[in-house]
């Protein structure tokens, strides 16, 4: 009897452990490829917040798309949690941008993030005894895990600086590209399927807008479609369903309801819209128009009212609003990360060079390289555009890149540029044959700028300006050029101002006539 009730204990033993073997096989498969899904660091800078303690230090709050959250190892008996990654902590590093100089840096969670709420998701990082002229790169590892074992999949770099405005500069996955890690260019849209201030769009519309990169592939469709947004006169947000378009550049926009005619609506597309290539917009769309039921008169071929879009928030009384918005439409310029230009600040050598690269769409040429341009954002486009013969280092070794560049230095470098994509755009250098080109000259203007101001037709030369003693003599030949082809404008006061540091939007005016751009 013994035995027999032996034998079925064991029977009855064996069959629970096959069940539990069973269940094993058919539940493990799929817990691993839960956790195999990448960790996500969202693209969104607003998720990146910049908060100066001191003009030296500095805190960015980091948002994950899982628990990342840890505990100091010395203090683990105080929690019951499991699943907190003590090893994060390593995963985080500080270089200034320039000289590859490491910086410590502290990383904490959330002050919150011992509970199982939303806070868990957040790392902050916290640095201190920083230059605010300095720019500093921090980077975070593939391997930084959440707690379900889960990985970021790719390191991120984060560029940014503590100047006046701290901003980051550039945010997101470091994407491996065939010649030494191009930065890459910025996303922009490409076409839309109506124009800006248009009036007569049809109350059962749908607008498509092309992007310059893949934002609608099946990996970015769902992220990105919930960027898109349409708000009737301004303020009320309108139910619209956003779907892929023909091609992996295209998304389409449809209103849920008839829209309401003759009423004037805005269609926004948030900044933080990134494409497959790890791109991101430098600012937000705004695209309005106006409703008019089908079929009616003014249901065709209506002419576009003044055009009151810009790229960015800060330009839209500034007198070279047309000018930049050219350029970034191109993607030639970039905004800051709080989605404006600076129109009346400066620009730095580096960036400039980074414009003149993408402007004359240069291809990567690193032959050329300077001691103080290591590891910098633009290190690549400054060595495309010294290989190219546009700029020149200060000396071999030093480039300087974050100096500001005076006006004739901006014009000698375009001038340079000017023999390698255009063709009898250079003059005779005899001063004696009158020029047709209409010149301007620049007075104040509302927002605190220059403004250019049409002074009628006149045979300009570097003569005909007050300071022109004040031009370097390795500038005159380029300045002279310049100024017969309407390239650089004196001010209202007959000054050229060569010395002085050109502005954003000056630079923005150059480079656009100098591109024969309307």
């Amino acid at each position: 009897m013994k035995n027999d009730n032996y034998k079925k204990l064991m029977r009855w033993m064996i069959c629970v452990w096959m069940m539990i073997i069973l269940i094993i096989q058919a539940t493990v498969p799929a817990f691993a490829a839960y956790n195999t899904r990448p960790l996500k660091m969202y693209p969104k800078l607003d998720e990146v917040e910049i908060a100066s303690g001191q003009s030296s230090s500095f805190e960015i709050h980091l948002k994950f798309s899982n628990n990342v959250g840890f505990i100091d190892e010395t203090q683990e008996d105080r929690y019951d949690m499991t699943g907190y990654n003590a090893k994060n902590l390593t995963k985080f590093h500080m270089k200034e941008a320039k000289s590859g100089k490491e910086i410590p840096v502290k990383v904490t969670p959330h002050p919150q993030a011992l509970k199982h709420t939303e806070e868990s998701k957040y790392l902050y990082v916290y640095a201190e005894g920083l230059d605010p002229k300095t720019d500093y790169i921090l980077y975070i590892d593939e391997d930084l895990y959440a707690n379900m074992g889960n990985s970021l999949g790719s390191p991120y770099e984060i560029l940014f600086n503590l100047s006046a405005d701290p901003q980051v500069i550039k945010w997101g996955p470091t994407v491996p590209l065939p010649i030494n890690n191009v930065t890459i260019p910025p996303l922009y849209m490409t076409e839309s399927s109506i124009k800006n201030s248009q009036k007569g769009v049809p109350v059962d519309t749908s607008i498509t807008l092309t992007f310059s990169f893949n934002v609608s592939g099946p990996e970015m469709l769902t992220y990105n479609s919930e960027l898109f947004f349409l708000f009737e006169e301004g303020t009320k947000s309108i139910p619209i369903e956003v779907k892929a378009g023909e091609t992996v550049n295209d998304f389409v926009i449809k209103p849920i309801l008839p829209l309401k005619e003759g009423t004037e609506y805005k269609i926004v597309v948030v900044k933080e819209l990134s494409a497959k290539n790890g791109s991101t917009m430098s600012s937000p769309i705004n695209l309005y128009f106006k409703s008019v039921k089908p079929g009616s008169d003014d249901d065709a071929d209506q002419e576009v009212a003044e055009n009151n879009f810009t790229y960015f928030t800060d330009i839209a009384n500034s007198w070279a609003r047309d000018e930049i918005n050219a350029l970034a439409d191109l993607g030639i310029i970039n905004g800051f990360a709080d989605g404006t230009y600076h129109p009346n600040e400066y620009n730095s050598r580096a960036e400039i060079a980074a414009i003149l690269v993408r402007a004359f769409d240069l291809e990567s040429n690193t032959t050329i390289s300077f001691n103080d341009t290591k590891n910098h954002w633009a290190e690549n486009y400054i060595s495309t555009a010294a290989a190219s013969g546009i700029v020149k280092g200060i000396n071999a070794d030093r480039f300087a890149p974050n100096e500001k560049v005076t006006r004739e230095q901006l014009v000698v470098m375009l001038i340079r540029a000017s023999g390698l994509n255009l063709k009898d755009k250079n003059p005779s250098k005899d001063n004696s044959k009158e020029s047709s080109v209409t010149t301007e000259v620049y007075q104040g203007s509302s927002d605190g700028a220059k403004t250019p101001v049409l002074q009628g037709s006149s045979a300009a030369t570097l003569l005909d300006f007050i300071d022109e003693a004040t031009v370097s003599d390795w500038a005159k030949d380029s300045m002279e050029i310049a100024i017969k082809n309407g390239i650089i404008h004196g001010y209202s006061d007959k000054t050229l101002g060569p010395q002085a540091n050109v502005t954003r939007a000056e630079a923005c005016k150059m480079i656009n006539t100098l591109l024969g751009l309307p």
